[in-house]
């Protein structure tokens, strides 16, 4: 559907497909999915996913991909804000931070960007304060991006060797 942040044809219809099926109660089936260690349900996955396709769609003006499969999906937006709505203020934090990102990553849409004002204490409160540290650099580049003065956010954990990741070969 999506390869290296190219959007391709099938990737609107991908992402309709899965926003019709974020409510079914099979998403609710914790695993690991998109190549992470870290089990959560589907529906965080698909959450996420949606978000990652939203900010490969929006962050730069020409996409990542062919002119009319970047417009398709940007013109699935729309649809991605809104099937995150339900999810923002979700008892499973997994779920709660995939649906802020979502929700957060297509408010680069002039059309949509009247919605920051409402996600952004969101951002802040969910996302900055995420044990997922790409959250938390979401959350900076989003305020920064809209113009909402960051204010006091939690410093990125350093990573160390508990956490896979050395300055020393291998790397």
């Amino acid at each position: 559907m999506t390869h290296q942040n190219t959007i391709y044809g099938v990737t609107a219809p991908a992402a309709r497909f899965v926003i019709a099926i974020l409510g079914h109660p099979r998403t609710m089936t914790s695993g690991v999915y998109l190549h992470e260690e870290r089990p959560r349900p589907m529906r965080a996955a698909l959450l996420q996913w949606l978000g990652d396709l939203a900010f490969d769609a929006t962050y730069d003006a020409d996409g990542p991909g062919r002119p009319d499969d970047v417009a398709a999906v940007r013109a699935v937006l729309p649809l991605i804000y809104e099937a995150a709505q339900p999810y923002l203020t979700d008892a499973d934090l997994p779920v709660r931070e995939a649906a802020v990102h979502a929700a957060a990553t297509t408010l680069a849409l002039p059309e949509l960007a009247v919605h920051v004002p409402e996600v952004a204490p969101l951002v802040r409160s969910t996302l900055s304060a995420s044990e997922y540290r790409g959250y938390r650099f979401l959350a900076r580049w989003c305020l920064v991006t809209w113009g909402v003065e960051p204010g006091p956010l939690p410093e990125p954990r350093i990573l160390g060797p508990e956490d896979g990741y050395s300055d020393d070969p291998p790397f």
